[in-house]
């Protein structure tokens, strides 16, 4: 349920992704501040597992008509409206991130249900891959296979810019 199988020009389709982030469900608030070796049980437990950075990018950037990738999932222009990646960070001094129990009980998060930027989709149909909030997926850097972070969050505008430009300061 809510997921979309995902391929390159001319292949078959080699794996499906969710369409919403976890718990892939439209409308519900996503899960935040959980530890990757976490994420990767839950996606165990369910018959699934976290994508690849390259899945990921397809899914976000691909084309299921086989036309040229697009910077991001929506277009190829920064557009800082299309997603929940329009808000600024905010400080406080009660929001410890020393672990993801800390976060989660001191922090808020600027969440917005998933599929709530109609926007802010690719043409997969895969939502909220820019904004909202960054999703854990794994890559290998030589035998090693790592969990990182993918996309962007809430707050995204403190550190928005084209690839090609210089992080505005802040």
């Amino acid at each position: 349920e809510n997921m979309v199988p995902v391929w390159t020009k001319g292949k078959k389709a080699w794996f499906c992704i969710d369409i919403f982030e976890f718990p892939n469900k439209a409308c519900e608030l996503p899960v935040v501040w959980a530890p990757p070796t976490w994420d990767k049980k839950i996606c165990e437990l369910q018959g699934k597992r976290l994508c690849s950075d390259i899945e990921w990018n397809i899914s976000c950037r691909g084309d299921p008509e086989g036309g040229p990738d697009r910077r991001y999932a929506y277009g190829d222009t920064l557009d800082l409206d299309a997603c929940n990646t329009n808000k600024q960070r905010r400080t406080s001094p009660s929001c410890r991130v020393q672990d993801s129990k800390m976060a989660w009980d001191t922090c808020a998060t600027e969440t917005e249900p998933s599929g709530a930027y109609p926007k802010c989709r690719s043409r997969f149909g895969v939502f909220d891959q820019h904004g909202n909030v960054a999703e854990v997926m794994m890559r290998r850097e030589g035998d090693k296979v790592l969990t990182q972070l993918k996309g962007s969050a809430w707050f995204y505008r403190d550190l928005a810019r084209e690839p090609d430009k210089p992080v505005p300061e802040t």
